[in-house]
């Protein structure tokens, strides 16, 4: 016969779960996203047609045409599969493979740097979408280093700050330039990631949150949508831009129409 339960094991058990909560705490308190990762990766959440080419455009630009998830991601355009691959490889993106030999050897060729990464607004992903279809925020997850997950999705038509939005940032502007210098001196990121979806393809808006522009605290709107519907037979470009502005990394995802993206960035 045992012993049953002495005070050693109780105490034991306590701390046990002491420590395991302090661990989900911090594990979630630094990877929010987490959830949503752990979802998409097991299948429990799966993307549509539309959140795939938009992740497609983003990690052709920040992570290049070698990353692995270029090359898993693909969407449907009725029975055709379309691969994110395709944006990468053959004419006009300047590469007759996917193996990257001939880009390391030129500054820029085709639009693609010697990392394979494309952030040229002449060379965007582009979707045939068939159907109406949302875009969940939360599924636009990077699990990336350097830069935040999807923050903001905002209409083209959405506001700007407001008075109290841009007098608040000035009274905290000193404290917030200490937290964003601790952040950086102890090897962390600053980042912005924003998609910008043009008001013309948008079908039906979801709820509505503040977009906070990271490094700033400011509240750059108070129309971010945390969901959206695109509009069905529409041709989508959708191109992404990755900049560093102030130790920030800036990426900044725009989205409309073919024929409207033309006029804007040539054909």
């Amino acid at each position: 016969m045992g012993k049953g339960i002495t005070q050693e094991h109780i105490i034991f058990l306590v701390l046990a779960v002491i420590f395991f909560g302090l661990a989900v705490f911090v594990l979630f308190k630094f990877f929010p996203s987490l959830i949503a990762q752990i979802e998409l990766a097991l299948g429990i959440v799966k993307l549509n047609n539309i959140e795939e080419a938009t992740l497609c455009s983003i990690y052709r630009c920040v992570e290049g045409c070698m990353s692995m998830r270029v090359q898993e991601l693909s969407w449907k355009e009725g029975d055709k599969i379309v691969h994110c691959q395709e944006f990468c490889t053959g004419e006009p993106y300047g590469i007759s493979s996917g193996l990257p030999d001939d880009a390391y050897t030129k500054e820029l060729f085709g639009g693609i740097e010697p990392s394979l990464r494309v952030c040229n607004p002449k060379y965007p992903v582009i979707i045939n979408l068939k159907e109406k279809e949302k875009i969940e925020k939360s599924h636009l997850v990077l699990g990336e280093t350097r830069v935040s997950d999807v923050r903001c999705i905002l209409p083209t038509d959405a506001s700007g700050p407001d008075i109290l939005s841009i007098f608040t940032y000035i009274i905290t502007t000193p404290w917030q330039g200490l937290v964003n210098a601790w952040t950086l001196i102890t090897g962390g990121t600053i980042s912005e990631n924003i998609l910008m979806v043009d008001q013309g393809i948008i079908a039906g808006k979801g709820n509505k949150e503040d977009c906070i522009a990271a490094g700033t605290n400011i509240v750059a709107s108070h129309d971010s949508l945390q969901q959206l519907t695109l509009d069905k037979e529409k041709i989508i470009k959708i191109t992404t831009d990755f900049s560093q502005i102030g130790g920030i990394n800036l990426v900044l995802t725009y989205m409309t129409e073919k024929d409207k993206y033309d006029q804007m960035f040539g054909s």
